[in-house]
């Protein structure tokens, strides 16, 4: 849930007042090592993934006839899901050793996976060539669970983060 991408692309209808955006980012950390001598023919490989996708919709009011020229102030609510991607290799775990592995890549994907929603407030100015400038203020809530046949844990997580905005209108 924390694999929270500095850029998130949004798309979407806006009509009259309201506006229903759709939103996708990704964090994605991928970590080859090979050790051992080439000479020897003792190389290792090692495969480390760690990652998510982020789908999310939006709707977004906007305060004021949307114009251009001038500050259109904004309010939105928002939900998202977080899919998660894992997978630890090494070309030289036995079966055993992989499969506890794989064991840690499943807790690590249901740490990452989740759901959670958003709202925000925000400003923008529109000029008349469709580009418009603003910046938002969101606070978000995501919420992920692990369940093995011993133990379930809940996590939450409240943040809150400001950006700006550059926006195209078509």
């Amino acid at each position: 849930g924390s694999l929270q991408p500095a850029l998130t692309a949004w798309a979407g209808p806006t009509v009259g007042r309201h506006a229903f955006l759709f939103g996708f980012a990704m964090a994605w950390q991928r970590t080859l090592s090979w050790t051992g001598a080439e000479a020897d023919q003792a190389t290792t490989l090692r495969r480390r993934m760690v990652g998510s996708v982020r789908p999310s919709f939006d709707y977004r009011f906007y305060l004021r006839e949307v114009d251009a020229g001038v500050v259109l102030p904004w309010a939105a609510v928002g939900a998202h899901g977080v899919v998660p991607f894992v997978r630890y290799e090494d070309e030289q775990f036995s079966l055993a050793e992989q499969a506890e592995w794989d064991e840690i890549a499943l807790e690590d994907r249901a740490r990452i996976a989740g759901f959670g929603g958003r709202a925000t407030l925000g400003a923008e100015v529109r000029l008349e060539n469709g580009l418009s400038l603003g910046a938002r203020h969101a606070f978000s809530l995501h919420r992920a669970q692990e369940v093995d046949e011993d133990t379930y844990t809940a996590t939450v997580l409240l943040d809150s983060d400001t950006a700006l905005v550059l926006g195209f209108a078509f």
